[in-house]
């Protein structure tokens, strides 16, 4: 690889939104500690929304109020759990954040948000 397609590539890398962030947990593997927010991300026999799952990827990517995440997948058509510990005083802000990415109805399937206090929002079937 010449050293300009090696520049290209490492500088698109550097400001794509990373879902690298993100530990993979063994299937159906609990989380070792309580999550200041989880996304969960169900389905109606259809699989997950993908759109939404794919926002949130991106803001977990990228989010510096973000400092440890991990996914569990438990489902048969790609339902998944992500549990994301943040900093001092943003759990609000990472929840709202999140909460503005999943739409009021869903066909998809599913997607629900909750903050370690039990605040909680879940998309419905339309």
């Amino acid at each position: 690889m010449s050293p300009a397609s090696l520049a290209l590539v490492l500088a698109l890398a550097a400001a794509s939104p990373s879902a690298d962030r993100i530990e993979w947990l063994d299937r159906d593997q609990r989380f070792p500690a309580p999550c200041d927010v989880e996304v969960s991300f169900g389905s109606y026999a259809s699989g997950t929304n993908g759109e939404v799952a794919r926002k949130v990827r991106a803001y977990v990517g990228r989010s510096r109020d973000v400092t440890r995440a991990q996914a569990v997948r438990w489902g048969r058509e790609g339902e998944w759990d992500l549990c994301l510990t943040v900093r001092p005083q943003r759990t609000a802000r990472v929840y709202a954040d999140i909460r503005r990415m999943i739409p009021k109805y869903s066909r998809q399937g599913p997607t629900r948000v909750t903050r370690r206090d039990g605040v909680r929002f879940e998309s419905k079937q339309p």
